[in-house]
């Protein structure tokens, strides 16, 4: 039973109860009309509170459920933060991503950034959003090229040179 029977329930047993008093107060009743009546009172008021019983337990899981959802939200809105976090380098944003890889022998910390992209800058000040860009060939020169499909930005690279990509940023009309 849900919230609504419950409080239906509890109210005819109110209306009842109500009628019991005023035929008590006029004492034009009988005695087994009277236990009659509270015996019904009581079934009533063992079912209405059974039924809210019913409801808070249902509205415990809901909140449960909800604060399992939120949590899931929040964890989902820092993934996607983290995400969007970008490094604007060599004219083109990176996503850039730290891995430790052990201690060196003085027990400091090592780690190497690591460079994922390149992203088209357009793309990321004019529209907010972080599109890669197209890998759309190498050159002679050994220099991968770069393109931006929306906005026809290409970058010319050599990827990963001391930890960062060399770029040369030309708009194609």
């Amino acid at each position: 039973m849900g919230l609504g029977t419950g409080l239906a329930t509890l109210k005819t047993a109110y209306d009842l109860s109500k009628g019991v008093r005023d035929a008590l107060k006029s004492r034009e009743v009988k005695l087994d009309e009277v236990t009659a009546r509270m015996i019904e009172i009581q079934d009533l008021i063992t079912e209405g509170r059974s039924a809210l019983i019913d409801a808070q337990e249902e509205l415990f899981k809901k909140n449960e459920e909800l604060a399992s959802m939120r949590r899931k939200v929040s964890e989902l809105e820092v993934a996607i933060s983290k995400k969007d976090e970008l490094t604007f380098l060599h004219g083109v944003y990176w996503r850039t991503s730290q891995i430790k890889d052990g201690e060196d022998a003085e027990g400091n910390g090592r780690s190497h950034v690591y460079y994922d992209g390149p992203f088209c800058p357009l793309c990321k000040d004019v529209d907010t959003k972080a599109v890669r860009m197209n890998h759309s060939g190498r050159l002679k020169s050994g220099l991968d090229c770069y393109r931006c499909e929306i906005h026809k930005l290409e970058v010319e690279s050599v990827p990963q040179m001391n930890g960062h990509a060399k770029i040369s940023v030309n708009r194609v009309t």
